[in-house]
């Protein structure tokens, strides 16, 4: 009986863990295309010699705040819905 308690365990931290990591790829997947989406803007920035990121930078920094903002609403929720959020410290 002690085993299987343990060995239950271990499997459920071992799943909690690859569910981390796979919810890390994602989030860092959306951020990589979110980067990628302002490739353009910046081809086109470098073209007018820069005076495109006096628009541009702003626009830029307010997304990826906004992105952030999202992720946090998201792991938030995750914690308060799943068990996960009472085994985590951070």
């Amino acid at each position: 009986m002690h085993s299987y308690v343990l060995s239950y365990y271990y499997v459920y931290f071992v799943h909690l863990n690859y569910c981390l990591v796979i919810h890390f790829l994602y989030f860092f997947l959306q951020y990589l295309m979110l980067e990628l989406s302002f490739f353009g803007w910046y081809i086109l920035s470098y073209l007018t010699l820069g005076f495109l990121l006096l628009w541009l930078a702003p626009y830029i920094m307010v997304t990826t705040a906004n992105f952030y903002n999202e992720i946090k609403e998201q792991k938030d929720i995750e914690q308060l819905m799943t068990v996960s959020g009472w085994f985590h410290d951070a």
